[in-house]
């Protein structure tokens, strides 16, 4: 059995990391980026210059490396959001839909779960496993792993949208429960431009009460210094 081990994103592994992210963002045609037409190798540079340096330099995103031969082999970004405030819109020229995302998912985590306070919670941004490594259990380890920090840093709750059947079976096994779904095509941008209309699918978006991990992690603490 292959075996890996899951590593905080650094600046060492921000390249490889990146690569991951980009090949399967790219893969995809329902994507953002694919939905604006933006070149593949724009999307890369974002990757590679922009958004990976930027979680690596936060230190609360992970990278699975293979024990054998040590190279990069699935990656998971976590972004720190305040969720409930004014976000930027999209500007159709960005593929990055994360900015026209959030105010759909302050609507929708909020209004599932009243009790949330407005304040920092854990977004689950890209994720990312090598074809080769798929089946070996790296998507859920990184996944776990992401929650552990994200409870210790603080966060209220851990956030994010499921594309796929693959990734909401995924969120259920490692506790998130769906509050709502998100339909692409209806997002607009500042004029009423629906830059992704052409988008057919929809998203569940997840989320995970963070307290009670964060009370199992003081609970084992307590037990090991004793």
């Amino acid at each position: 059995m292959r075996q890996f081990t899951i590593h905080p994103l650094t600046q060492e592994r921000q390249v490889e990391a990146a690569k991951l992210l980009a090949d399967e963002f790219n893969a995809d045609p329902h994507t953002w980026n694919n939905a604006v037409k933006t070149p593949w190798d724009e999307t890369s540079r974002w990757f590679r210059e922009q958004y990976v340096p930027e979680r690596a330099r936060e230190g609360h995103s992970f990278v699975a490396v293979c024990s054998a031969t040590r190279e990069c082999v699935g990656a998971l970004t976590v972004e720190t959001m305040q969720f409930g405030v004014a976000h930027r819109e999209l500007d159709t020229g960005d593929f990055n839909g994360t900015h026209v995302l959030v105010p759909q998912l302050d609507a929708l985590f909020y209004g599932a779960r009243p009790d949330a306070k407005t304040g920092f919670h854990a977004y689950m941004g890209f994720i990312a496993v090598h074809t080769a490594w798929r089946g070996t259990d790296v998507a859920r380890a990184l996944s776990a792993k992401a929650v552990a920090e994200s409870a210790r840093r603080g966060c209220g709750y851990a956030v994010g949208h499921c594309e796929s059947l693959v990734s909401a079976s995924l969120a259920r096994k490692i506790g998130f429960e769906p509050v709502g779904r998100i339909v692409y095509a209806d997002f607009q941008v500042s004029g009423g431009e629906r830059p992704f209309a052409s988008l057919p699918d929809c998203a569940t978006v997840v989320a995970l009460n963070l307290e009670p991990v964060r009370n199992e992690q003081q609970q084992q603490q307590h037990v090991n210094r004793l």
